[in-house]
């Protein structure tokens, strides 16, 4: 009697040492499983530009670790006396736009200079829904509890999803040709589109992954 459910990944290639660099990118499901990495002794760094939901953001610093260019200025704002960054989570807000900014570059640019020797990097991906700023069309990875009027929601289908992450895996290839990628996609269900929409959403992220996987068979 079997007492549990066997599942065959397919990644028969991917061997993974106590000493080889790992990084995890992605939603809250990266944090929980990054941490358990580091409890069992492994190099991983989990979610280090923050927790991260949709393709296009994750894609974004996917690019920011394999080509440091400076930050745009419009990334940053204020609000509540505190200043952040439409990019990332709370984890960077600061006092001012200055320490703001530093903590930001500080991490991006130990995270670029890691990247270089990265042995595998996860990529989590949460849902194909996200939000753009509606004064300048920039997509937002946190909206930073700030009126819903700011944004307009629209959502990624397949061929989309394909096409933002081919683009990333590809710059990250460029730099760092024997990288490995992992894709996942969180369980956790959004409640907020309603559990069948969150299915579909997932279903669309699956479906992308599995595109992307088969164009880089053997």
């Amino acid at each position: 009697m079997k007492f549990r459910t066997t599942v065959e990944t397919g990644m028969k290639g991917l061997h993974i040492r106590p000493g080889d660099g790992l990084t995890l990118l992605g939603s809250c499901f990266a944090d929980h499983i990054g941490r358990r990495m580091v409890q069992s002794g492994l190099d991983a760094h989990a979610n280090p530009f923050g927790v991260l939901y949709n393709p296009l953001s994750i894609a974004a610093w996917c690019r920011a670790m394999a080509t440091v260019e400076p930050l745009p200025e419009d990334i940053f704002f204020e609000s509540g006396g505190l200043w952040h960054s439409w990019l990332n989570d709370s984890s960077f807000s600061a006092e001012n736009r200055e320490e703001c900014r530093a903590r930001l570059e500080n991490v991006r640019r130990e995270e670029a200079a890691r990247f270089r020797s990265l042995k595998v990097l996860f990529l989590t991906l949460g849902t194909n829904r996200y939000y753009r700023l509606n004064d300048n069309g920039r997509v937002v990875a946190n909206c930073h509890k700030q009126p819903g009027a700011r944004f307009t929601e629209e959502q990624l289908d397949v061929e989309g999803a394909k096409e933002v992450l081919g683009e990333a895996l590809e710059a990250l290839w460029q730099v760092n040709p024997s990288l490995q990628i992992v894709f996942t996609v969180s369980p956790y269900r959004y409640a907020k589109y309603g559990f069948h929409g969150s299915r579909l959403g997932k279903a669309v992220l699956l479906l992308a992954v599995d595109g992307i996987c088969r164009a880089h068979e053997g």
